[in-house]
C-alpha cells in the first residue's frame, strides 16, 4: 500500500497555484478587451436628426367611398427622424362631401385639414450609424379645420305642436378641432421605399356654434361616426445621416 506524500502534494499545490497566477492575467486582459469593445460601442453619438420620411395615403380615398359613396378624402403626411425614437409628424389634406340622406336632407362640405403631432418608436436599431427604416410606433394628433357647409332640405319636426318645416341654410363656415390617438406600423419594402398602416381613434371634437351643426367634418370624418380612422401609406425616406 503506497502512503500519501506531504511533500509531493504541497510541490503539486505550488505548482498550481503559480500556474494559475501566469494565466490570470490572459483571462482579466480577455475580459478587459470585451468590455473596452462594449464601451466603445456604446459611445458611438446617435446622431439627432436621421431623417425625413414623406407618406401618402391610399386608404383615404377607398375609405371615404366605403362610408359613403359622396364623400372624397385625400392626405398626406411628413415626419422627422429625431435619435431614432421620436417621429414629430405633419398630416395635411382635404375633403370634400355631397351627401343626401334617406329624408332628402342635402349636406355639401369642403375644407382642407392639419394634423401635428408625434409617434414613438418602439423598435431599436441595433446599428446607431443607420436611420431606421422599420417602425412599431404610437402617437398623439391634434387635428384642425376651418370650412364652408351648406345643408338644404332639412326636415325639422315640432313633437309639440306636431308640425314640421323644412329649412336650407348655406354659406355656413365653421372651425374644429379634435385629438387622435394613433398606432402602427411601417416597413422598408425597397430602398428607402416603405409601407405603413395605422389605426386611429377621433376623439374630444370641439366645434364653432352655428344654429345647424355640419354632418362632416374634414380630417375627422362623420360627426356622429364611430371615430375610428385607417391609414395604409407609401412613403419615401430620405437618410439624412
Amino acid at each position: 500500500m503506497s502512503t500519501i506524500n506531504p511533500l509531493k502534494i504541497f510541490k503539486s499545490s505550488i505548482s498550481v497555484l503559480i500556474a494559475l497566477f501566469l494565466i490570470q492575467p490572459c483571462f482579466g486582459q480577455a475580459k478587459k478587451e470585451k468590455k473596452d469593445k462594449k464601451a466603445k460601442k456604446s459611445e458611438i453619438p446617435q446622431p439627432f436628426l436621421r431623417g425625413i420620411d414623406v407618406q401618402v395615403d391610399l386608404a383615404s380615398p377607398i375609405a371615404g367611398k366605403l362610408l359613403s359613396p359622396d364623400i372624397f378624402s385625400s392626405e398626406a403626411s411628413v415626419d422627422v427622424n429625431l435619435r431614432n425614437t421620436w417621429f414629430p409628424v405633419w398630416e395635411l389634406g382635404y375633403a370634400s362631401i355631397n351627401h343626401t340622406d334617406q329624408d332628402g336632407a342635402q349636406f355639401t362640405t369642403s375644407g382642407a385639414f392639419n394634423r401635428i403631432g408625434f409617434n414613438i418608436s418602439f423598435l431599436k436599431n441595433k446599428d446607431v450609424k443607420k436611420p431606421v427604416t422599420s417602425l412599431f410606433y404610437a402617437g398623439i394628433r391634434v387635428g384642425y379645420t376651418s370650412f364652408n357647409y351648406n345643408i338644404n332640405n332639412l326636415t325639422i319636426i315640432d313633437n309639440y305642436w306636431h308640425t314640421t318645416q323644412t329649412i336650407s341654410s348655406t354659406n355656413n363656415h365653421a372651425t374644429a378641432t379634435w385629438g387622435e390617438f394613433v398606432a402602427g406600423i411601417r416597413v422598408d419594402i425597397i430602398k428607402n421605399i416603405t409601407l405603413g398602416w395605422s389605426a386611429r381613434l377621433k376623439t374630444g371634437l370641439s366645434m364653432s356654434k352655428n344654429v345647424y351643426s355640419p354632418w362632416y367634418v374634414p380630417g375627422f370624418g362623420i360627426v356622429n361616426g364611430s371615430g375610428w380612422g385607417f391609414t395604409y401609406t407609401i412613403g419615401y425616406l430620405i437618410p439624412l445621416k
